[in-house]
């Protein structure tokens, strides 16, 4: 229900502002940024618990070189500064959370618990 209601207001509010250049930029601007830090509930919870118990290495690896490729591709295409900002951003929380999962003592799953 949340989601219909906050989709249909979007899509409302993106009519009503198709000519205004500003809202567009702010919009892609928002989107950017919140894609950026996807990571960093993840990396909040270690911090809490203090281990990343469950957590695949090589998921993190994985998110970490596309994240780098990407920012990568973006500064050598001469994209906007956002998208290259938001890559840094995003490489940033995922070395941040390849570092906790060498540095935190291992625990099991059902330790956390």
């Amino acid at each position: 229900m949340y989601l219909s209601v906050f989709w249909a207001a979007a899509w409302y509010l993106t009519a009503l502002m198709y000519p205004n250049l500003l809202y567009f930029e702010l919009l892609g601007f928002l989107a950017l940024f919140t894609e950026a830090l996807l990571g960093l509930p993840q990396l909040l919870k270690n911090a809490k618990a203090q281990s990343t118990a469950g957590l695949s290495p090589y998921m993190v690896w994985g998110w970490t070189i596309g994240d780098s490729m990407k920012t990568i591709y973006f500064a050598v295409k001469g994209q906007p500064l956002q998208f290259v900002a938001g890559g840094i951003l995003q490489t940033t929380i995922d070395l941040l959370i390849m570092a906790q999962v060498y540095l935190y003592p291992k625990k099991t799953v059902q330790e956390e618990l």
